[in-house]
């Protein structure tokens, strides 16, 4: 879908990148917890309580996933949509899309298919937004989020 050549860059910034999140389906964190435990996947987050009381999951980078030893993805067998199509970024709201101009430096050279990533981005947004109205409320009030200044 997206190819780019992240073995050339030497900071993994789009892993580490401070401030940014991550947002995770309900069906991705509960992939997560299916094929590497539920360990993992309780470092995926409840973030931004919706109007209907729904969480939205997220890891807050830099990623907790991610080991900067051997510079790969602990989770990558099951992670979400937005680290597959980096450096494509999403934007959950509108669903627009567009390829990152600030961390990766691989930018320039990446090659996608647009009519793809957009129907991959589309059902992707429809999921995210209907997810919310399937499952039942949390009753846990949602992480305090305090901005990209905070650890």
């Amino acid at each position: 879908m997206v190819n780019v050549n992240c073995a050339s860059c030497e900071t993994k910034a789009c892993c580490q990148y401070r401030g940014w999140k991550v947002f995770f389906l309900a069906e991705d964190r509960d992939a997560v917890a299916r094929i590497y435990g539920e360990e993992k996947a309780s470092q995926i987050k409840e973030f931004y309580g919706r109007q209907n009381g729904q969480p939205v999951y997220a890891v807050t980078l830099p990623c907790p996933f991610f080991d900067s030893a051997s510079g790969q993805c602990n989770v990558y067998q099951a992670r979400p949509l937005v680290c597959r199509v980096f450096p494509i970024e999403i934007e959950p709201i509108t669903g627009a899309y567009y390829v990152d101009q600030a961390v990766c430096p691989e930018r320039n050279n990446v090659v996608f298919n647009p009519d793809i990533v957009q129907i991959d981005v589309k059902e992707w947004c429809a999921k995210f937004w209907q997810s919310s109205a399937k499952e039942k409320p949390t009753q846990k009030p949602p992480i305090q989020d305090d901005g990209p200044n905070h650890p």
